[in-house]
């Protein structure tokens, strides 16, 4: 252990390695605030949200959002296309042929939910598919087939589930 100037160090004994210990002295800090380093290593306070408010990030900042006006990310797909966790909503258009959506690997999205919606008036079928062994409500697919039909599904980190 050491104290140099302003500034406390640790030293894990198994390792050379000296860890600087992170302090921020702010007496105006409050029950739920919340402390995050900026991007030039400095500690800052992020007071406590309201009711009703979600952690979400603004410019690689952390900030308090409104959560009935959550943005979601809306793409139109015309070809296959496999989801990836910047995707909310794929908005499904089969006028050239049947497509499929592949849902990316339950267990490494957790909690995710995703929104396809088939657009085309055309008999052809927006498909959503699994990735692996993954099941989507038991099966190995599902299939859109009617215009402006929905179908939301989300992870468990096992399986995909139709909800």
């Amino acid at each position: 252990m050491e104290f140099n100037t302003d500034t406390l160090y640790f030293t894990i004994t198994t390792g050379t390695v000296r860890k600087k210990v992170a302090i921020y002295n702010d007496a105006s800090g409050a029950t739920g605030d919340l402390y995050y380093r900026d991007s030039s290593g400095n500690f800052v306070r992020l007071g406590i949200g309201s009711t009703g408010q979600a952690l979400i990030t603004s410019g690689g900042l952390p900030a308090w959002g409104n959560t009935t006006t959550a943005v979601f990310n809306t793409a139109t797909k015309t070809g296959n296309y496999t989801i990836t966790t910047s995707d909310t909503v794929i908005l499904g258009n089969a006028n050239g042929g049947a497509i499929t959506i592949t849902l990316p690997l339950a267990s490494g999205v957790s909690g995710y939910r995703f929104y396809i919606k088939k657009i085309d008036s055309s008999s052809n079928a927006v498909n959503i598919a699994r990735t692996s062994s993954d099941t989507i409500d038991g099966a190995t697919s599902v299939s859109i087939t009617s215009q402006y039909t929905t179908i939301g599904v989300v992870s468990n980190g096992s399986l995909w589930y139709i909800i």
